[in-house]
């Protein structure tokens, strides 16, 4: 066999070349997903631990206020309370002393008339008018639960502004003693000139041995007209000042029972 029919044989011996199968190739989103997936499990599953936390925080923090105001309140109530009790007993107070006041104005005003009328006056009469004008009264407010609350926490603890603003006047307004202090020293003059004889005669009048005549001299003294007048005055304006003092203890205690029946 020759050489060329032997290169022949072989090429026909040689096999067909493989062709090869074309890969269909998948979208890029869909080879992401596999991946995507479970990151965004995580960052949803990290979201809902923080706004569990978060939601566990700001419940706290109102459980917090919550009690607070719940112990604030319940102080407040405590104060409230107290606060009534002692603006009672200083809206009867100041009632009892304006009639103190008032019969010290009109026995000195009937005992000036009486002293200028010249006329014998009746015993009974005059001894009631005397017993008027040698008497005498002074406020002592009752302010115990007012100094417990400043000294507790301050007027803050009363969360009505009002009311606090009533406390405060009401308080400013009782420490203010020139009406007391001028009326005081008159009647002291008017006391130390007169209350003696005064005196030695009711003691007098309990023993069976008074002296009529006494009470006529005192009554036709200059001095004890004079005294009278000013006595009339300085007590006018001591009732006066008694008068505003119980408006504004009325209307503390108004405003205290109102925040009171707020609260039940």
């Amino acid at each position: 066999m020759s050489t060329e029919d032997s290169r022949m044989s072989e090429e026909v011996r040689e096999p067909a070349p493989e062709v090869e199968t074309p890969v269909e190739k998948k979208p890029e989103s869909e080879e992401a997903l596999p991946v995507a997936r479970p990151r965004w499990k995580r960052f949803a599953r990290a979201l809902g631990e923080i706004a569990i936390v978060t939601a566990g925080i700001l419940i706290a923090f109102a459980l917090d206020a919550w009690w607070d105001n719940r112990v604030t309140a319940e102080r407040e109530q405590i104060h409230l309370r107290a606060l009534v009790s002692d603006f009672q007993q200083n809206v009867a107070s100041l009632r009892r002393l304006i009639k103190t006041e008032d019969d010290i104005m009109s026995g000195s005003r009937a005992l000036l008339e009486l002293a200028r009328a010249e006329q014998p006056v009746e015993k009974p009469a005059l001894v009631e008018l005397m017993g008027r004008v040698f008497n005498s009264g002074r406020y002592q407010p009752v302010m115990g639960a007012y100094e417990a609350l400043v000294n507790s926490g301050g007027l803050m603890l009363i969360r009505d502004e009002s009311l606090r603003a009533a406390l405060a006047e009401f308080a400013a307004r009782v420490d203010g003693k020139y009406a007391e202090t001028w009326s005081n020293e008159h009647y002291f003059a008017f006391a130390r000139e007169f209350g003696t004889s005064y005196t030695l005669y009711t003691w007098d009048v309990e023993r069976g041995k008074a002296d009529e005549r006494v009470l006529e001299e005192i009554l036709r003294n200059p001095r004890f007209h004079e005294h009278l007048a000013m006595r009339f005055y300085s007590e006018r304006d001591m009732g006066r000042e008694y008068r505003a003092l119980l408006e504004q203890a009325e209307n503390v205690l108004t405003q205290l029972r109102e925040q009171l029946r707020k609260a039940s």
